[in-house]
């Protein structure tokens, strides 16, 4: 309420602030990594009524998640790999989401799940991933199932003559195993 006095402790040696604001609200910025008690006590402007209340601030900087995909097919699997980093702790904690609008079990805990999808379309995926230190984040990437896998012909000159050779290089982008077969025509 108006008028109440916040006063601030942030557990690292710093000095306490005071605020006579309406929300309490401050900013501090530690110096170092670890975990800090943090107090605060309120006092309403009458001075007749007060309270205080503590939490744990985890400070350890340098959490980034992140995953890649491989897959591309409908019914066949795609793989999904953490790449999070992480400069303090260990990366100890994995919730995936597929998007899979068909099932409601379309969910993994483990680290480099696979997982296959019942429906064609754009899927959002999502990643909540967390470590030993308390940190966590969510987040999200939006991937195609197909129908076919996408082909890419990797050559130059199709001119040959009977007694001459070309060599033929395909690849499918994210497909897992892919097979060719490859026929003349002629």
């Amino acid at each position: 309420p108006d008028g109440a006095t916040y006063i601030w402790n942030y557990g690292d040696g710093s000095k306490p602030d005071t605020v006579s604001t309406a929300l309490g609200t401050v900013q501090h910025q530690y110096a170092d990594t670890g975990a800090y008690t943090v107090s605060l006590f309120i006092t309403l402007a009458n001075g007749q009524c007060a309270d205080q209340t503590t939490t744990i601030a985890k400070v350890y900087p340098g959490f980034n998640p992140g995953f890649t995909t491989s897959g591309s097919c409908l019914l066949t699997p795609f793989r999904f790999t953490d790449t999070t980093k992480t400069r303090f702790g260990v990366v100890n904690n994995w919730t995936w989401a597929f998007g899979d609008e068909t099932t409601d079990t379309d969910v993994s805990a483990l680290k480099n799940p696979a997982y296959r999808y019942n429906s064609l379309g754009f899927k959002t995926v999502s990643l909540t991933v967390g470590s030993n230190k308390g940190c966590l984040k969510t987040i999200t990437a939006e991937i195609e199932v197909k129908d076919k896998p996408a082909l890419v012909l990797n050559f130059k000159d199709t001119l040959i003559c009977s007694i001459d050779t070309l060599q033929l290089i395909a690849n499918a982008p994210g497909s897992l195993n892919p097979r060719f077969t490859w026929t003349p025509i002629y």
